[in-house]
């Protein structure tokens, strides 16, 4: 066991990857690339989809996502590449983008059946992947592949989302739904911020954190529907190699702001080891 080591450390950490020195939330510049698309995918399909992605950045409030205008600008480089490398980064740097989005759609199947009453349904399967490219230094620091419906044509018209089912258009939307928790899950871990238990604020009957201040606000995108996700970790040394293993430690739902930087959560879930880091620097994940 003399290679093996582990330390745990009282810091709480979003996850393996997240940068040594994460940025706070309101700094993050975004740059969204036009998204790619297989010849079986119709142009409306990726649109869909490149809007869907766009919409879950700017919904949280705590990115500068460019213009469209200024991002077309060298969108026609790129597509001169023939490539899904990003292109100059440069480029982007003169823009102000810190990341680039770079997406690709690789299926959008639409089906139509007839309902018992009359009328023509659709239902839609949907897959596409995200990369997250550092501009500073031109590498990939994330990507994950996203589907929807599991191969059930009919997953999209009853998992309880909401939509208009009479039209391809809608179909494909209510599929695109299904992907949203991983999305936001995605772009949690991809972006994470920075900030400290300030203070336990009350406890319930068993004496565990019921309400705790954290020093993130406004400023850091903070808003009245967000959830975050705190974790603790521990670094085993392997081989001489450090591997980091993440555990929850809570998660955290916004009660009111105090501040631009300084918010009251209540603890939804966990918060066993909550006291412990009281004070300590943490790094949370959005959920929402």
């Amino acid at each position: 066991m003399s290679n093996l080591k582990a330390t745990l450390y009282a810091a709480v950490l979003l996850i393996v990857f997240c940068p040594s020195q994460p940025l706070k939330a309101a700094e993050v510049t975004i740059g969204i690339l036009r998204f790619r698309h297989s010849a079986e995918v119709p142009e409306s399909a990726a649109t869909s989809v490149e809007q869907f992605v766009y919409s879950a950045f700017t919904s949280q409030q705590r990115f500068r996502v460019l213009e469209r205008s200024r991002i077309d600008a060298v969108q026609a480089e790129r597509a001169v590449q023939q490539s899904n490398e990003v292109v100059n980064p440069t480029i982007l740097r003169d823009l102000g983008a810190q990341y680039v989005v770079l997406g690709e759609v690789t299926r959008a199947q639409v089906g139509a059946m007839s309902g018992r009453k009359g009328g023509t349904f659709y239902h839609a399967t949907m897959a596409y992947g995200l990369r997250i490219i550092d501009v500073s230094t031109g590498t990939v620091s994330y990507s994950q592949e996203f589907s929807t419906g599991r191969g059930n044509p009919l997953a999209g018209m009853f998992s309880g989302f909401t939509g208009d089912v009479s039209t391809p258009g809608g179909a494909v939307d209510i599929a695109l739904q299904q992907t949203r928790n991983d999305l936001v899950d995605f772009i949690g871990r991809a972006f994470a911020i920075s900030g400290q238990v300030v203070s336990i604020e009350s406890r319930d009957n068993k004496g565990m954190p019921k309400t705790v201040l954290i020093s993130l606000g406004v400023a850091d995108g903070i808003g009245k529907k967000s959830t975050l996700e705190a974790y603790t970790t521990q670094t085993i040394e392997v081989g001489g190699k450090p591997l980091v293993r993440k555990k929850p430690l809570a998660e955290l739902g916004f009660v009111e702001s105090q501040g631009d930087h300084l918010s009251l959560f209540s603890v939804k879930k966990g918060g066993d080891g909550l006291a412990a880091a009281n004070g300590a620097t943490i790094y949370v994940e959005f959920k929402q």
